[in-house]
């Protein structure tokens, strides 16, 4: 049996993870949030490492750097979409108009 590349073992252990944070998801509340966050980086580096296009990282430091910046990437994402979501949420849960459901949706 052939051997795995180091790339692709990497990729499927962060595959997993990210899989696994993604689970959590199911649990709902503060959990759910911070796995569906946490799910994001590990999935996007599974995927870079998978198709060759990201470096592996060299060291552990490497890797929490990476980690890292894709983490405050998302988060910034979902809080901005979280933001954005918030105004006419407030609104159509006061009046209920057709313009606040337009901007919900």
């Amino acid at each position: 049996m052939a051997e795995r590349p180091r790339s692709a073992r990497h990729a499927l252990a962060a595959l997993a993870l990210g899989i696994a944070l993604a689970a959590l998801t199911a649990l709902g509340g503060a959990a759910a949030a911070l796995g569906a966050l946490l799910a994001q980086p590990a999935l996007a580096l599974a995927a870079s490492w998978y198709r060759g296009t990201g470096a592996l990282p060299a060291s552990p430091a490497a890797l929490r750097k990476d980690a890292f910046g894709l983490l405050m990437l998302w988060g910034g994402g979902f809080t901005l979409g979280a933001g954005l979501l918030a105004w006419p949420l407030s609104g159509l849960r006061a009046s209920g108009s057709l313009l606040a459901a337009l901007g919900v949706s």
